[in-house]
């Protein structure tokens, strides 16, 4: 069912003895075959003719389909094969199968080591199930359930030898396991055969009761496979839905611009989702480039005349009033960069590498940093005996001293602050809380905004919780605040575990 359809793009040296033992060992089925047919009546070889122009027309009606990293070939060829075991005298079924297989892979060009490979492929699989389906002393009559059972077990014998060579000239191939390849189509490749061991019965006992029958068994025969079609084709395209599911989710935790969604190989529904939101992803990537470019470039930018400035001021006679509120400025300028290039890095994927960080002694030094400025209003809950996050210590230390900052510079003078951390839906949340007014209703989402101010505060750009959010970010987390305007705020980062 999917000898040709499974490509071994490299053929390294265990995988050229493979294809070889297959032919050799197909040739001499053949070899059998040939003999006993040759032994036989002249009508075998008009029966040996009849297969192979059944499953060279068979093949026709075949399904490419991608399906567990390969392409999968499903179709009624291997209907053709199920009937001829049951009706054919001994060595017509295996030469018919072997001389349609070489036909109708001689017509689509197959190279010469796949086509030997398959057609000893086929070889092989028929030799079996002509084996099995001869070992009763006599041949059970057609309509008997018996025969059935008998074809079936065949049929059985026929797919082990054709699943089990191809999956192992793929894990030869990719230095695999075999049941890593064999297993994950193997579920489909069982509901193909069940389906065209059914088909092939029907044909055979039609055929059995009058040749002539077998035109009515046509029409539902193709509704079989048209419906066939569509079954294996939903379940590629709810495997093809996991890939994207699961690509999506990792952009999605690796936060990297970059990344795509897998290409849907054949045009579609899904192919047309999966390129329109890759598109998006592009514009995405493109509009945030844009972003972080014009951060960079405008520090780099001002950069170089911030340093002149302060070197020409430091050496050059300027009236000491107009030198203070000079230096005042550039510093002001030169704090802006520092804190554009610091939200712009944080963003950047692989700035953060975060590493298992005991919280307990990570929050007594996060306070301890803070303490001095907050003027004995801070208060640190500590954290759970043993508790430990999987955070940049360095980027998160930074995060939440601008989120005390912050309480120290728009909360009343008198109001307290407290610094604690929580476990929460599978993360730990960090928070600042203070009693201090709160933030103007309405203001929750823009005082994360880059350069928003609440107050007109000296020094102050507006980048410090831009900085707490995009270091949330780049954790795969988030960060906001629970506001009670007029009474205080606590504002959060929160991390997964």
């Amino acid at each position: 069912m999917a000898i040709a359809g499974r490509h071994v793009v490299r053929r390294p040296q265990p995988v050229t003895l493979l294809v070889g033992a297959v032919a050799f060992a197909g040739a001499v089925a053949l070899g059998h075959a040939l003999a006993t047919v040759s032994s036989g009546p002249a009508s075998a070889w008009i029966a040996v003719a009849g297969i192979a122009v059944a499953v060279l027309l068979t093949d026709q009606l075949t399904l490419d389909l991608p399906h567990g990293g390969e392409v999968e070939r499903f179709g009624l060829t291997d209907a053709v094969w199920v009937a001829a075991i049951v009706l054919a005298p001994p060595g017509v079924p295996t030469l018919g199968a072997a001389a349609g297989a070489l036909a109708w892979q001689v017509l689509r060009r197959v190279p010469t080591t796949k086509l030997v490979f398959n057609v000893g492929q086929v070889a092989l699989a028929l030799t079996a199930a002509e084996a099995i389906w001869r070992l009763p002393a006599e041949t059970p009559a057609v309509t008997t359930p018996a025969a059935w059972a008998l074809a079936a077990l065949a049929t059985c014998a026929a797919f082990a030898v054709n699943e089990t060579t191809v999956a192992m000239a793929i894990a030869l191939s990719r230095r695999a396991p075999l049941l890593e390849v064999l297993l994950p189509s193997l579920r489909v490749s069982v509901l193909q055969w069940s389906a065209v061991i059914a088909v092939g019965l029907l044909a055979a006992i039609a055929w059995d009761a009058s040749p002539v029958g077998l035109v009515l068994v046509v029409p539902p025969l193709v509704l079989v496979w048209l419906a066939h079609r569509e079954f294996i084709a939903g379940l590629v395209e709810r495997e093809q839905m996991q890939d994207l599911a699961t690509t999506a989710e990792q952009i999605a935790r690796d936060r990297d611009p970059a990344a795509r969604l897998p290409a849907i190989p054949h045009s579609g529904r899904l192919g047309e989702l999966a390129a329109g939101l890759n598109r998006m992803l592009a514009e995405l990537e493109r509009a945030s480039g844009r972003e972080r470019h014009l951060m960079r470039a405008a520090a780099e930018e001002l950069d170089a005349p911030v340093r002149r400035i302060t070197r020409h001021l430091h050496h050059e006679e300027v009236a000491p009033a107009a030198r203070a509120r000079i230096l005042a400025d550039v510093e002001h300028v030169a704090r802006v960069l520092d804190e554009m290039e610091s939200v712009v890095r944080a963003g950047r994927p692989g700035a953060l590498r975060p590493a298992w960080v005991p919280l307990d002694s990570f929050l007594s030094r996060v306070g301890a940093e803070a303490a001095r400025e907050l003027d004995g209003r801070l208060t640190i809950v500590p954290a759970d005996a043993g508790a430990g996050a999987h955070i940049d210590a360095r980027w998160m230390e930074r995060a939440l001293l601008q989120m005390l900052e912050n309480a120290r510079v728009h909360a009343r003078a008198t109001s307290h602050v407290e610094l604690r951390v929580a476990r929460t839906g599978g993360g730990w949340r960090f928070e600042v809380a203070d009693d201090g007014g709160g933030v103007p209703a309405g203001h929750e989402e823009a005082v994360f905004e880059p350069f928003y101010r609440m107050s007109s505060a000296a020094g102050r750009p507006g980048l410090g919780l831009a900085l707490v959010r995009g270091v949330a970010d780049a954790h795969g987390g988030s960060a906001g605040i629970a506001n009670r305007p007029g009474f205080g705020a606590t504002f959060w980062l929160r991390v997964p575990e």
